[in-house]
């Protein structure tokens, strides 16, 4: 009998292990998240900065807070897009009129933040999901909610 005993303490034993090991992987990767995730959101505001640039008769950048950007279309239909970094949480979300949805940042398979769609595959380049974070503010105004 104090074999099974033995061996339930020895796998009550090793699951305390991999729990701790979990809670320390876990601990190690917020870490790098958090010391990641300024960095990513400040290149990510840069490229839609430099898309609002290549277009200055239709877009006017603008910086908020730290953590947020504001976008305006410029001429007869204005529209106003904003984009907020929610470090906690590591989501960005964006909101343009009727249209919004959020993107997040996380830890790719090298400890790299990136950003990623609502599906959380990794946007392969800031650019293309600046791109596809503007054109909201092109969509007709009807349109409820646009998940990107």
């Amino acid at each position: 009998m104090s074999g099974k005993l033995d061996r339930a303490i020895a796998e009550a034993e090793m699951e305390s292990r991999n729990e701790g090991l979990s809670t320390e992987k876990y601990v190690r990767e917020r870490r790098a998240l958090d010391e990641q995730i300024h960095g990513v959101w400040g290149k990510f505001k840069s490229a839609i900065r430099v898309k609002c640039e290549a277009k200055p008769k239709h877009l006017r950048f603008s910086v908020c807070p730290d953590t947020e950007a504001r976008v305006e279309r410029l001429g007869r239909s204005h529209a106003v897009l904003e984009v907020r970094l929610l470090q906690e949480s590591g989501v960005i979300e964006f909101n343009c009129g009727g249209a919004s949805g959020y993107c997040t940042v996380r830890l790719n398979g090298n400890n790299v933040a990136v950003i990623c769609d609502q599906d959380g595959h990794p946007y392969p380049r800031l650019e293309d999901v600046a791109e596809e974070i503007l054109s909201l503010l092109f969509l007709p105004e009807k349109s409820a909610h646009q998940d990107v």
